[in-house]
């Protein structure tokens, strides 16, 4: 096994930082040895580590870098791997018109090049991006495709994938038990594989889908379940989006406080990863709760959380001049 596999599989068993180090050294001494496709590989494997970790705009200057060689020596293949790539990070980034473009350039490269797994990869990519822009007949329809393909090659933590995806149209359209069962055997499609970030994301949509049912004891339990392998292998966006879930079930509770450190932890790590669009959604609610406990305490949630005392002024400021205007 190469150093680019050996990193692929410590990043599935949550050894970040071992396998971005394995990545590095692989870059360096495949430039050195003058084997420019390797030291792209490298590169894009780099650039995944980081949009794993939320890091979009650094990730994207990597995989700049993995498409301009990729170009340079005609290498299609791995050149719609490098698209895909993109489109994960606007995904990430909450850009889905881009996302949208370079997803639909690598499924037509993957399907030049006779990539089966990189075409259901994209269709894949392709539904939850119409999901998110509420167009669940295409994001059915892709799923469904892109489904097909990876159950005939084998592929698991694909067909989890969309899994997911299609138990998150039945929960849009309220059919709750079934949106629950379709999570319930992605996670297990996902334990079956030991991919610990799909675990902790099916654990959390678990979560989301007891508490639509009322049964918010088992939401917490599931969705703390999720925060702790999130914390563990380091999956900064999985841990920001679902401390957000948290804080909405506490506050449900009549947790204020508990909800409050949710909501802050959650918008310090989209502030941290630069992501606009996830830390918006947890503003609102943020400051409705800080202004209802008031400064002394939301001080005082900020110190637990590390954030310097100047940031957290700042922040005080910013929900009172929103408070305002609204």
């Amino acid at each position: 096994m190469g150093p680019l596999e050996s990193g692929a599989k410590l990043m599935e068993a949550g050894r970040w930082n071992e396998a971005l180090d394995l990545f590095e050294r692989a870059a360096d001494a495949y430039h050195r040895a003058g084997d420019r496709d390797l030291e792209a590989n490298a590169l894009g494997n780099i650039g995944y580590y980081l949009q794993s970790r939320g890091e979009y705009e650094r990730a994207l200057t990597y995989h700049e870098k993995a498409l301009t060689i990729h170009q340079t020596s005609g290498n299609k293949y791995d050149e719609a791997i490098d698209f895909c790539n993109f489109g994960h990070c606007y995904m990430g980034l909450n850009r889905l018109d881009k996302a949208e473009e370079y997803s639909l350039m690598s499924l037509e490269l993957s399907r030049k090049v006779g990539n089966r797994e990189g075409e259901a990869d994209q269709l894949c990519n392709l539904a939850q991006i119409y999901q998110k822009v509420g167009d669940k007949h295409r994001a059915l329809e892709y799923s469904t495709r892109s489904t097909k393909i990876y159950e005939e090659l084998g592929l698991k933590q694909g067909v989890a994938s969309n899994l997911t995806s299609i138990g998150f149209i039945h929960m849009e359209e309220g059919q709750l038990r079934e949106g629950l069962g379709f999570f319930l055997r992605a996670l297990h499609l996902y334990r079956d594989v030991k991919h610990r970030e799909g675990e902790a994301n099916s654990l959390s949509n678990i979560g989301l889908a007891y508490w639509q049912s009322g049964k918010l004891e088992e939401a917490i339990e599931h969705v703390d379940a999720a925060l702790r392998i999130d914390r563990e292998i380091g999956n900064r966006p999985g841990e920001a989006k679902t401390s957000a879930n948290l804080g909405r079930m506490h506050l449900a509770r009549g947790e204020a406080a508990e909800a409050l450190a949710c909501y802050i932890h959650a918008a310090s790590l989209c502030d941290s990863m630069g992501v606009v669009a996830d830390r918006a959604s947890v503003t609102v609610p943020m400051r409705v709760i800080a202004l209802d406990v008031g400064k002394s305490a939301f001080m005082k949630a900020c110190s637990k959380e590390g954030i310097p005392k100047s940031r957290c002024q700042a922040m005080w400021q910013e929900m009172r001049d929103d408070a305002d205007e609204h």
